[in-house]
């Protein structure tokens, strides 16, 4: 009988299996990275690498949803803001990331995702993101809207994609050409004049 392994000795090993990955990631992409190469950067066996993860897809959501978790903490809010300084919070920390998105995984990122079009399950995946990005900044508006601190005929789903629309295109060209070329300060500020307009903000 095989001795048990502990819950901490078991988040150990999958935490060293994950930053394994991200350092091959990082050197080799997404597409070129194979469960060998991870194996080898994590120092561990083959065994002990499946199982804990099926294959480098599983791996990598695994990273993106900690990055993601990540991201959402640091918009997490004392509850004593307005509805507009939530949506400015959240605006910030879409900023935030897209002046340091060359850095650690985001560029992996976006490799993977790039081909979503033509792989159904990453598409399911991006799907799934996008639509609780866009009710979280919906339902940020809708409660505007109830308080009178926005103009109740605003439209708040369209609203709410073309924010997230832009965020997208800011974090794309940002990664491609970085974030001084594109001037991501300058564009965020018009973005938040045009929803402030929009939105009726006094």
């Amino acid at each position: 009988m095989s001795p048990k392994i502990s819950n901490d000795k078991k988040e150990q090993q999958k935490n060293k299996i994950i930053n394994g990955a991200i350092e091959v990631f990082r050197q080799k992409g997404y597409e070129q990275t194979t469960m060998k190469d991870i194996r080898e950067s994590a120092g561990v066996s083959a065994g002990s690498l499946y199982m804990y993860f099926s294959n480098k897809e599983e791996i990598f959501i695994n990273i993106l949803e900690q990055r993601i978790n990540k991201q959402d903490l640091k918009i997490r809010l004392s509850g004593n803001e307005s509805y507009w300084q939530q949506i400015d919070i959240y605006i910030n920390n879409i900023k935030d990331y897209c002046i340091h998105i060359q850095e650690d995984i985001a560029p992996i990122a976006y490799e993977y995702t790039i081909s979503a079009w033509r792989e159904n399950h990453r598409k399911s995946f991006l799907s799934t993101r996008y639509d609780m990005g866009r009710e979280y900044i919906k339902s940020l508006i809708e409660k505007g809207i109830s308080t009178g601190e926005f103009d109740k005929n605003v439209n708040s789903i369209l609203i709410s994609n073309f924010i997230i629309t832009s965020f997208e295109g800011l974090n794309t060209l940002s990664l491609s050409l970085g974030h001084e070329k594109i001037n991501v300060d300058e564009q965020i500020k018009l973005l938040k004049e045009i929803l402030k307009f929009k939105l009726q903000i006094k």
